[in-house]
């Protein structure tokens, strides 16, 4: 039988050990190192090959997240370990930087590294671990409204299409079990934010701060919907609400952002677009904007209706200028109105003098073009 003299099985010790650490490193590195250059989304892929996918259905199943607790949460100075609310800053930050920018603007871009570092420090582990379930909320949510798309045959055409990748889902799901390990991790904290803000931008499209000017198209006949007041008593997990909406008047859409932390907004927002058919279809979308922590947008219900740009009316979820929206996170009262080219009939919405509702009155016009209705003068109140 052949011998290794001890030196050779010293040397074979000391090659072994050091491929074993330069292969354990290689793993490590493929698993959990990222590349300082690789942006948010690329570091929360590249922890997809290391979720344990029975082990994270266990688990997430253990924490039961889709209870109403943790859906929403208002923070407080006892959610903060030396009492101080005011290291609360990504909301305040974020409407900053929006107000700056012009354009289609990503959720994404309106996260702040460094804020988040500086609240995840202070926070109390108690809310900290609220935020984890709060996080994995939205997360198995977007699972819950991929079904109902589904079945609805991807009917609510808010939604762009192909926004959901189950793989992407699970590792932010994965992070957030990581997290759980590691609770004051922040930089793990913050790319679960922006890994669910990334898929609120693919799944709703990007935000638009500045309210849209009139469009007009030379020939043919113009709509528009009057955006005048909304209304929405629901709570933010701070503050009053930031309220958004989508609207779409056929095959156009805008963005309508409203001011920050605001429950109510009286204004006139308009929306303007060709139509050479008969009818078009309306619809408004209302959502709540958050900021990381609160995790993803919140859903305030929608409402369509078809104008007849022959009898200068609308019908569908409502035949007056208002409408109770309600969603999975909450409702709004909107108040509105249409009008297109040939409309002589103007419309004109107010507060009524108690302060408790509004008044929408239709007046008369040199010709009604085949409007049934004359005028109409009648209370709403909220």
């Amino acid at each position: 039988m052949n011998r290794l003299i001890p030196g050779t099985v010293a040397f074979l010790v000391v090659v072994m050990g050091f491929y074993s650490v330069l292969v354990a490193g290689f793993v490590n590195y493929h698993h959990f190192q990222i590349n300082k250059n690789d942006t948010p989304i690329e570091k929360i892929k590249n922890y997809a090959s290391d979720v344990k996918d029975l082990k994270l259905k266990e688990w997430v199943g253990e924490q039961k997240v889709l209870q109403e607790k943790y859906r929403d949460k208002e923070l407080n100075p006892g959610d903060f370990i030396d009492g101080k609310l005011s290291h609360f800053k990504e909301e305040k930050y974020a409407y900053e930087k929006m107000r700056k920018m012009h354009g289609e603007i990503l959720r994404t871009s309106l996260l702040s590294k460094k804020i988040m570092q500086e609240e995840w420090k202070y926070l109390t582990e108690e809310r900290k671990r609220w935020e984890i379930k709060h996080w994995l909320n939205t997360l198995e949510n977007y699972k819950v409204e991929y079904i109902k798309e589904l079945n609805n045959g991807n009917s609510r055409y808010w939604f762009n299409q192909n926004w959901y990748n189950a793989e992407y889902i699970d590792s932010i799901e994965w992070l957030c079990y990581k997290l759980s390990k590691n609770i004051n991790n922040w930089e793990i904290a913050y790319l679960i934010a922006y890994g669910i803000k990334s898929i609120d931008d693919e799944k709703y499209g990007p935000l638009n701060y500045s309210n849209p000017n009139t469009r007009t198209t030379r020939g043919g006949e113009n709509v528009t919907l009057h955006i005048v007041d909304y209304y929405s008593d629901v709570s933010d997990c701070y503050g009053d609400n930031d309220i958004y909406m989508y609207v779409y008047i056929g095959g156009s859409s805008w963005t309508f952002t409203g001011p920050e932390d605001t429950d109510s907004w009286s204004g006139d927002a308009t929306f303007t677009a060709y139509v050479t058919s008969s009818t078009v279809q309306i619809t408004v979308h209302v959502k709540e904007s958050d900021s990381g922590l609160c995790g993803g947008d919140d859903d305030y219900g929608s409402f369509t209706i078809t104008y007849n740009l022959n009898t200068k009316t609308w019908s569908g979820d409502t035949s007056v200028p208002y409408k109770h929206t309600n969603g999975d996170d909450g409702w709004c009262d909107v108040w509105f109105y249409v009008e297109s080219d040939s409309d002589n009939n103007p419309r004109e919405v107010s507060r009524g003098e108690d302060g408790a509702g509004y008044l929408i009155t239709e007046y008369n016009g040199k010709s009604n073009y085949n409007d049934p209705k004359d005028s109409w003068d009648f209370p709403i109140t909220q």
